[in-house]
């Protein structure tokens, strides 16, 4: 089984990106939804609000679809 811990940038600085941690303390989903073509923004993220105690700030979706073959530390289901 899995580890229950909550990831957060405070517990995991280096498992998140500087402005995935500027997403998740303002409360909004981090969760990247996109890669850049290399013609403007490399990365694009959710951004809905944050679900109360998901690992990575994700927002109730992105939680769930994290959790289908993740623990909430991030590590794989086995």
């Amino acid at each position: 089984m899995g580890r229950s811990d909550i990831i957060t940038p405070d517990t995991d600085p280096d498992r998140f990106l500087p402005e995935e941690a500027e997403l998740f303390r303002s409360g909004r989903c981090s969760w990247q939804t996109e890669n850049g073509d290399g013609s403007g923004p490399t990365r694009w993220y959710c951004g809905k609000p944050s679900k109360r105690g998901a690992s990575f700030g994700n927002c109730a979706g992105h939680e769930a679809e994290l959790l289908e073959d993740y623990w909430p530390d991030g590590s794989v289901r086995r």
